[in-house]
């Protein structure tokens, strides 16, 4: 793929993802109005555990992702594909009655309804997900954003059709039900869409088992430390989460989540880069690391720190419409500077730990991180018992897990890392300097000058380059 075609990919990824920014503000303000703060506490324990059970493809999704990433669709073996669409679906249905069953039986109150309905959203979520990874791997970029359009859609016709509903209700607060019942149809729909585009992956001739055993052993092989990796990311990222819905009652939890969902607004944006990032890394040449790898970083790093200026706006924005949940802004300030930190490990680091074939280190070093991130977690929960401190504990680990994730590449490839790490850590500073400002157009328009200054200072030739490689010319 030429680097053409690659900019055009990550504009359709990016485009598709801006759409589904747009359904996520609809997600992300009209229905914690509509649902209230209890039973959006209680979506969000939902959406919570919906994180973790990307683990029940036991790699084989990854595997085939690692190995045939680059791979164009027409030269895929579609038998052999075949026989995985398959295992990976009856893998999926036997899970999903497993846990109906254990929810039926020993599940109490609301958690009972919650993981039924977590038992039919994995089946469908792991294999479009699996579909997914086909699209991807074969660089098929366009019917992966096609359906996030779709979906982006869906999520909107479904919040104003429950809108809608509220109002006709006299604005009475609508059950966290309604609205798992639309996502649960539309995750059915985006399946039924991906069986339909990936038919020939899907129906016909397959190998069977005395075939591709050996295979499917060196998919999991591959793929399991991956998926494992993946895992000890996300509950890196979101044990703090995990510690509130414990510790806390379920308005306590919806009032973090809200925070963290303002958050989410932002991530998509930078996952567009990463969809792309890994396919295209794989045909660059190993020697490259040591001049792509930080310049990647600077540039995830700007985004995010132009982003944060979106804390002010958010934040008039939240008192006027939804005052219930003005507690959510301290939560959302303290973590916001953490996006730099993150972002850069799960979109740069992380596709380069994949495209060395390091995925068994980068394994060990999430499980390192994860094991420091329960315990500042439980200290902040056990000393100060608050949302705030577990917040900022979970800031601590980010920057802890940035270095840790980075010294390999420092180490191995002589990367330039200190103007990166320096400029995040003082526009952190800065902004939670300047988000004590009482008077939000002073504090955004003094993040903002100072935000363009310090870029500027810091990677004037990274970003005169790329102004002329990609807008001059």
């Amino acid at each position: 793929m030429n680097k053409r075609s690659t900019l055009k990919e990550i504009i359709s990824v990016t485009i598709s993802n801006l759409c589904i920014v747009f359904s996520g503000v609809f997600v992300g303000f009209l229905i914690p109005k509509i649902l209230g703060v209890t039973e959006y506490g209680y979506y969000k324990i939902f959406t919570l555990y919906t994180t973790y059970i990307g683990i029940f493809s036991f790699g084989i999704s990854e595997g085939l992702y690692l190995k045939y990433s680059g791979v164009k669709y027409e030269n895929l073996d579609l038998k052999g594909i075949r026989f995985y669409t398959r295992l990976v679906a009856l893998l999926q249905v036997l899970i999903a009655i497993v846990l109906s069953i254990i929810a039926v039986f020993y599940l109490p109150g609301e958690y009972k309804f919650i993981f039924i309905a977590l038992s039919i959203y994995l089946t469908a979520l792991n294999i479009t997900t699996y579909y997914q990874y086909i699209a991807q791997m074969t660089m098929r970029f366009r019917d992966y954003s096609a359906r996030n359009l779709i979906k982006s859609v869906l999520t909107i016709c479904s919040v104003i059709l429950m809108y809608i509903i509220y109002r006709a209700q006299g604005k009475n607060l609508l059950s966290y039900r309604y609205y798992l019942f639309f996502v649960l149809c539309i995750s059915t729909v985006l399946l039924v869409m991906y069986i339909i585009k990936f038919r020939e992956a899907t129906f016909g001739v397959a190998d069977n088992w005395k075939d591709k055993h050996t295979e499917l052993a060196d998919l999991i092989k591959k793929g399991i430390p991956f998926v494992v990796a993946t895992l000890c990311s996300t509950l890196i990222l979101g044990i703090d989460r995990q510690f509130v819905s414990i510790g806390f009652d379920t308005s306590t939890y919806g009032i973090y989540a809200f925070a963290y969902n303002m958050l989410s607004l932002v991530t998509v944006c930078t996952s567009a880069i990463s969809t792309v990032l890994y396919p295209t890394l794989k045909q660059s040449k190993e020697g490259q690391i040591n001049e792509k790898f930080p310049v990647l970083v600077t540039f995830v790093s700007v985004f995010v720190f132009v982003a944060l200026n979106s804390y002010f706006p958010l934040k008039v924005f939240v008192n006027w419409f939804l005052p219930q949940y003005v507690d959510s802004l301290e939560i959302f300030r303290i973590a916001f500077p953490g996006l730099a930190f993150s972002a850069a490990i799960s979109v740069v680091m992380q596709n380069y730990y994949k495209l060395l074939d390091k995925n068994t280190l980068y394994f060990f070093i999430n499980l390192l991180v994860l094991g420091l991130s329960v315990i500042t977690n439980f200290i902040a929960y056990h000393f100060w018992k608050t949302p705030t401190s577990i917040s900022w504990a979970s800031i601590f680990t980010l920057v802890i897990y940035y270095l840790i994730a980075e010294i390999y590449f420092i180490k191995n490839y002589k990367i330039h890392w200190k103007k990166n790490i320096i400029y995040i850590l003082v526009m952190s500073a800065l902004f939670y300097l300047i988000t004590t400002i009482d008077n939000n157009y002073v504090g955004s328009t003094i993040y903002l000058v100072i935000n363009i200054v310090l870029a500027l200072l810091f990677f004037r030739n990274e970003l005169n380059e790329a102004y002329n490689k990609f807008v001059k010319k």
